[in-house]
């Protein structure tokens, strides 16, 4: 490791070293650009707060919750003459699996946070899955190695059974202790990654200010002032303002350029996390961003690709369009026509899929509008809310959008019968007081897991019922009591032979209360000694019939039709009643309805 780390530091040009000039009638190389660095792991092992003890800040200490709900970008300048790094911090909780996931798409390097006190967890695998689909090479952070509860050879030995052949044990991977809070391994983590930078030899085509700019958008958000806004982050080329830009289905010309802190850029190039001003309309997190010739270009891809996901055909990447010089589908008659149809089927679907839940039989189905701050999280939370679909209860995303909540929303929600979930943004005075009149529920939180405790309370008051028993009371048979023979026919008949009766059982009521218009089970030794339940002919007390009697009173009891009564047993009152079906917790928060009876609770003594 120490002979690793010394050669890069040899290898690495000094100052005043003169730069390495391509010979004569060769092609140049492209210049050296700077590495891109995702920062995966579970949620709470430290991710957040080990960037901000390497950039200075104190963004864990803003995050609701104290988790990191947004994907964040931002350029890292290294101790000494390390240079420095672009870091991609990502969110750790289950419901963010998405951003993770394009975390580590458009990285070069991975560094897996793993707690010291906790070692590997779910979203610790789940990251290194990531990492491993994107073929980058990781670099291992042990964080919170300060704490007392902390075993790092434990957490060393589960990486091991995970696969990560570490330093250590021969491999390849690099594992560095970090104690962040007090600055511990910050210096020994900068150089891991340096190292690993320096082994891939990076090249930026557009490194230079020259080339068209591509890259990918990590965040998207609506400002009241300046309209939608999009974080992306290039791979190559470069970006000025004035240029005209394609992202995903939008288009537009960049009016302005803002690094991660807000200050104005004039140009990015590779590796340059940016926030690009200008776009007609809000693209969705991971959508290629790219710069194109002219807007009329910019505006018949984005037509071409809009036009292709309506129908339901993947657009593919940027560089694979070849726009049609005719008129947008979307602008000509036909296409408006085309549209309207597809309304109006759609309509259709509604009003049937509305019939058919009215049916008994048909499953249930909650629906919700989701509000949220920026696009990444409202495509998160919309993920997170339709897996706590079962076969009992579904959930059902009818809008998911990007922005405070609006009296348009509102008027949705209201003829849908829908909540409106609310994440991290306002609700506009007009729509909270239209809410109001209209009996709109909106859920309004600033942490995921408590907006998904929310829809949780949802699908339990949506749960099916299901008929269950309920044992009201117990009691004890004491004695029997025979009644007189009735003779079989009457006297009509002109006599005839005597058909038993069913027993008086002298009964001492042990627990809750027994009633006579309840149905009974008979319990011999802990068994019933009889299928079903029996119906109840007379209760007596006193030799007065009566319809309840309470714990500790004698009373007399005649079971309809069942003479096989004797002393010692045990006859319990059993009712009839509807409970919900069961729920159970899901990893990350919320409920999931099961098909299922909950338990029942019986009577108290």
């Amino acid at each position: 490791m120490e002979l690793r780390r010394a050669a890069v530091r040899t290898a690495r040009k000094a100052p005043g070293d003169a730069p390495v000039t391509a010979a004569a009638g060769a092609v140049p190389f492209a210049p050296a650009r700077r590495a891109v660095v995702a920062v995966l792991g579970h949620v709470d092992h430290g991710k957040t707060t080990l960037l901000d003890c390497l950039r200075h800040t104190s963004v864990a200490a803003r995050e609701a919750g104290g988790i990191t709900q947004h994907m964040g970008a931002f350029v890292v300048a290294l101790p000494g003459d390390g240079g420095s790094l672009t870091f991609l911090d990502t969110p750790g909780h289950a419901a963010f699996t998405a951003m993770r996931a394009r975390g580590a798409a458009c990285t070069d390097i991975v560094v897996l946070v793993v707690a010291a006190d906790d070692g590997v967890m779910p979203q610790t695998r789940e990251a290194l899955a990531h990492a491993r689909a994107a073929g980058c090479p990781i670099v291992v952070a042990l964080t919170k190695c300060d704490k007392a509860s902390a075993d790092v050879g434990k957490a060393r030995r589960q990486l091991l059974e995970e696969g990560l052949a570490t330093e250590d044990a021969g491999g390849s991977v690099q594992v560095v202790e970090v104690a962040a809070l007090s600055g511990a391994g910050l210096d020994a983590l900068s150089e891991a990654l340096l190292l690993e930078a320096d082994g891939l030899d990076l090249r930026g085509e557009g490194a230079d200010g020259r080339g068209e700019g591509e890259g990918v958008v990590l965040e998207a958000r609506l400002d009241r002032g300046q309209g939608p806004l999009a974080m992306a982050l290039l791979r190559r080329g470069s970006i000025q303002p004035g240029c005209a830009l394609v992202a995903g289905t939008q288009w537009g010309r960049v009016r302005a350029l803002r690094d991660a802190s807000g200050a104005p850029l004039a140009q990015a190039g590779p590796s340059e996390p940016v926030e690009v001003v200008g776009l007609r309309g809000l693209p969705q997190a991971g959508d290629p961003i790219q710069v194109v010739a002219s807007e009329e270009r910019a505006r018949r891809i984005a037509g071409a690709r809009a036009e292709r996901a309506a129908r339901g055909v993947a657009w593919g990447t940027p560089t694979s369009e070849s726009p049609s010089p005719s008129p947008s589908p979307s602008q000509s008659p036909r296409g408006k026509a085309a549209r309207r149809a597809a309304r109006v089927e759609a309509a259709a679907a509604d009003a049937l899929s509305a019939e058919a839940a009215l049916l008994p039989d048909a499953p249930r189905e909650l629906a919700l509008l989701i509000k949220a701050d920026v696009q990444g999280t409202a495509e998160a939370l919309r993920d997170a809310v339709e897996g706590l679909s079962s076969a009992a209860v579904r959930v059902r995303a009818l809008h998911c959008g990007v922005g405070p909540v609006s009296e348009n929303d509102v008027a949705l929600a209201a003829a849908c019968g829908a909540p409106i979930l609310a994440f991290n943004v306002r609700t506009a005075a007009a729509a909270d007081a239209e809410a109001r009149r209209c009996g709109v529920t909106v859920a309004s939180r600033r942490v995921i897991y408590h907006l998904l405790d929310d829809v949780g309370v949802m699908l339990t008051g949506l749960a099916p019922e299901h008929e269950a028993e309920e044992v009201a009371g117990e009691a004890d048979v004491l004695q029997l009591f025979a009644l007189p023979a009735a003779k079989k026919g009457g006297a009509a008949a002109g006599g005839g032979s005597a058909q038993p009766q069913p027993p008086v059982a002298g009964c001492r009521v042990r627990t809750g209360s027994i009633t006579l218009g309840e149905r009974f089970r008979l319990l011999r030794d802990g068994v019933a000694v009889h299928e079903g339940l029996l119906s109840c002919a007379s209760i007596r007390r006193h030799r007065l019939e009566v319809q309840t009697v309470g714990r500790g009173t004698e009373c007399g009891v005649v079971l309809t039709g069942w003479t096989d009564v004797r002393s010692g047993d045990v006859l319990q009152c059993v009712r009839t009643v509807r409970v919900r079906a069961r729920t159970e917790e899901v990893q990350g928060g919320g409920l999931r309805v099961t098909d299922q009876a909950g338990d029942v609770v019986c009577q108290a003594p």
